[in-house]
């Protein structure tokens, strides 16, 4: 911009025989000569001071010790699944530990922070949405209860990174208070939420189990119920396993005493 300040009009040299009556033509020669002093020029200022302003805008700068690594928001993915009531945690459930070990990881986050909480089990449920209030935060966290069903941890860590978006993903934390028993039929697709964590309770155990169960009437009458027992030891295990009906005939069905390793059955 500055050197159209510096452009020099092309003009065609011709000879005349006085110069009286061209001083206004020699006046705009000289303002048109290159390389002259710059004079004092409001207009070219302003011109500068906003091409200025426009270069940093498009260049976008910041301080690398003040953004870099902040963050503002906070979510806590909870474990509920069935595998989660296993007593393996000093005489508590890991369930009981990944609240405990919640509320501490709460409790130590910054006062700025932003925090939220999500129950996850077969389907995630967001117990708590983001909030300063710490007192809300630790009473829904502790009212979080087991429940019978599986671990489905990429629907839980969709809904967290959806809640992370509010706030930036980049500006957002998320930890997982769980047992990691997932299924292997089921892989953990990524999210774009990079600062994960995973807080792990419990570790390999006889936790042999009734992992679902199904009823259905049958058209003549009577029902029939379908029971899926897991043995995710690596031994076999043995256990008695028994149904009965709150009706008469109160005498149990079928029963079944020995689970090979790692097996379910119907």
């Amino acid at each position: 911009m500055v050197l159209l300040y510096f452009l020099k009009l092309k003009r065609k040299e011709q000879v005349v025989s006085s110069t009286l009556l061209w001083r206004r033509a020699l006046e705009d020669l000289r303002v048109n000569a290159p390389f002259q002093r710059l004079r004092t020029n409001l207009l070219l200022l302003l011109q500068l001071l906003a091409l200025a302003a426009a270069g940093a805008a498009l260049a976008r700068p910041f301080l690398q010790g003040l953004t870099a690594g902040r963050r503002e928001g906070l979510v806590l993915l909870v474990d509920c699944s069935a595998s989660m009531s296993t007593r393996d945690c000093g005489g508590r459930t890991r369930l009981e530990a990944a609240r405990e070990a919640a509320v501490r990881e709460l409790d130590r986050s910054p006062a700025r922070f932003r925090a939220a909480a999500v129950a996850f089990g077969a389907r995630p449920r967001i117990v708590c949405g983001f909030t300063s209030s710490r007192t809300e935060l630790r009473e829904a966290i502790e009212r979080i209860a087991p429940t019978g069903g599986g671990t489905d941890l990429s629907a839980a860590l969709a809904v967290a990174d959806g809640m992370a978006s509010s706030v930036g993903r980049d500006k957002c934390r998320l930890v997982i208070f769980s047992d990691a028993a997932l299924p292997e039929d089921r892989p953990v697709r990524p999210v774009g939420t990079e600062d994960l964590e995973l807080r792990r309770f419990g570790g390999a155990s006889d936790n042999a189990g009734i992992a679902s169960l199904e009823a259905r009437r049958c058209p003549g009458g009577g029902a029939q119920v379908f029971v899926r027992v897991v043995n995710p030891a690596a031994r076999r295990r043995r256990a008695t396993c028994a149904s009965s009906w709150a009706r008469p005939p109160p005498r149990p069905r079928w029963s079944r005493s020995s689970w090979p390793p790692a097996s379910a059955a119907r």
